[in-house]
């Protein structure tokens, strides 16, 4: 019976492997995962032998079934895909965030070496306004006068003379 259905499919391909004992697996859905289930029940079971199949319109051997039995699982692989794509997106933020601190850097360079040649201090800060009068409390009063230093011009001609 078979044998009549890959006749009629004109898949004369798969004949050769109905000889002896024969089952059919139909997948719907991830092939990978029934290759791999098949490859663990077959290692439990030596009784099980895959002789082939077929994907799609594409024979496989039985050499193709344990190689797609290898293939990592699909949420794996777009693991990997997401990682392909984001690989180039981070060099470039890399990149970006590179050029702005050297940029930085280049300024406070520049910035250094103007002070520098400018002779100004570069810890000097600039005083700061207010545009708000300043209102206060307090009542006036005198500054106070700092008493004038002794000067004693009789110590300063006795030591001209001497």
């Amino acid at each position: 019976m078979a044998r009549l259905a890959v006749e009629a499919a004109g898949r004369p391909e798969l004949l050769p492997l109905l000889s002896g004992p024969t089952a059919f697996a139909f997948v719907r859905g991830d092939a990978v995962e029934a290759a791999k289930a098949f490859r663990t029940f077959g290692a439990e079971n030596p009784a099980l032998v895959i002789k082939g199949g077929l994907l799609g319109d594409q024979f496989l051997t039985a050499a193709d079934v344990n190689a797609l039995a290898k293939v990592p699982p699909r949420v794996e692989l777009l693991a990997m895909i997401a990682g392909v794509f984001q690989a180039p997106l981070t060099k470039t933020a890399g990149l970006l965030q590179a050029f702005t601190r050297n940029m930085a850097y280049g300024l406070k360079a520049y910035l250094d070496i103007r002070t520098a040649a400018d002779g100004v201090p570069e810890t000097e800060a600039e005083p700061e306004t207010s545009t708000e009068p300043e209102t206060s409390t307090e009542t006036e009063t005198e500054p106070e006068t700092e008493p004038e230093p002794e000067t004693s011009t009789e110590t300063e001609a006795s030591t001209e003379t001497n």
